[in-house]
């Protein structure tokens, strides 16, 4: 009778514990679904990308800019001596910015960048603790 009992027991036990194990797998399976297929998930992994991609961008100058043009052209012919008034021009011009202007830009960056990385974590968060 003791020996009925004792395989009873061992029995329930084995089967409850199975059941809990097979809850969770369950769950973890769930919870993989849930983070691969998350379009919201996708989109933030889109964004940590841009700002990583963005940081060396910002800590260039601006390109210049290259200006070729023609003032005062006679409409009568085409002949650029014909008029003392007629000029050409070749500019060349490149913007600097005021002194640390870009250092904080690319620190603006970085801080971007971290802010989406911890965007994405506390949004993973949020989703597994529902």
């Amino acid at each position: 009778m003791k020996q009925y009992m004792l395989n009873s027991v061992v029995s329930i036990i084995l089967i409850v514990s199975g059941d809990i194990y097979a809850q969770q797998i369950k769950i973890e399976k769930a919870q993989e679904l849930l983070l691969t297929n998350n379009p919201k998930l996708q989109a933030l992994t889109l964004k940590i990308e841009i700002m990583e991609k963005r940081i060396p961008q910002v800590k260039t100058l601006d390109n210049p800019k290259i200006k070729i043009g023609l003032n005062n052209v006679p409409t009568d012919g085409f002949s650029l001596n014909e008029s003392d008034m007629t000029t050409k021009e070749i500019t060349i011009s490149q913007m600097f910015p005021f002194l640390g202007t870009l250092s904080v830009k690319e620190q603006i960056a970085v801080l971007e960048y971290k802010k989406s990385q911890e965007d994405m974590r506390l949004y993973k968060a949020w989703l597994l603790h529902d």
